[in-house]
């Protein structure tokens, strides 16, 4: 007996199909890794962006800066003349205050739905930090008792929102 050619059709459907199999394999394979490293690229910038948020904070509480512009807030109430200056040093004014937020602006939205109280924290934190360098320039040297208790009032509202929100910030892009 003659052996059946094999027919040609088929042969195709075959390779057609391997074709096709294999290529869905690639496709889910490349597919997986770059889910993996976003995965893994979200991951390392929320965990920088907790060390820095977290070390910020421990340096304010640390140096004592809101408990001493709480005494200078008591102190101009009183109707003493006071004076912001000394909240910064002039390496501070000088330094990047937030090295890892500069440098990864454009990265901040693979953290999702965090990424805005992210930008809002670093909003408030650099908005307290301006008047530092404002009162270490002198800008607020002028001001009477009453409009120094305003300035520092207001300050220490917008600290409490950024103090807040960062504790809360780190505790959650480190399960992120």
């Amino acid at each position: 007996m003659m052996p059946v050619p094999p027919n040609p059709y088929i042969i195709a459907l075959i390779a057609l199909a391997g074709t096709v199999i294999g290529g869905a394999i690639s496709f889910g394979t490349q597919a997986w890794l770059r889910f993996y490293e976003r995965k893994q690229e979200r991951q390392s910038l929320a965990l920088a962006f907790a060390a820095e948020i977290e070390g910020y904070l421990k340096i304010v509480e640390r140096r004592k800066q809101a408990q001493s512009a709480e005494t200078l807030l008591q102190q101009a109430l009183a109707g003493q003349p006071t004076s912001l200056r000394g909240f910064l040093s002039q390496n501070d004014t000088q330094m990047e205050a937030f090295p890892i937020a500069s440098a990864n602006v454009g990265k901040i939205g693979l953290l999702g739905l965090m990424s805005g109280e992210v930008v809002q924290f670093y909003t408030l934190a650099k908005a307290v930090r301006a008047t530092g360098i404002d009162a270490n320039a002198g800008r607020y040297d002028s001001y009477t008792p009453a409009q120094m208790a305003s300035l520092i009032e207001e300050e220490l509202a917008v600290w409490r929102m950024a103090n807040v929100l960062g504790n809360r910030l780190v505790k959650m892009l480190r399960d992120c």
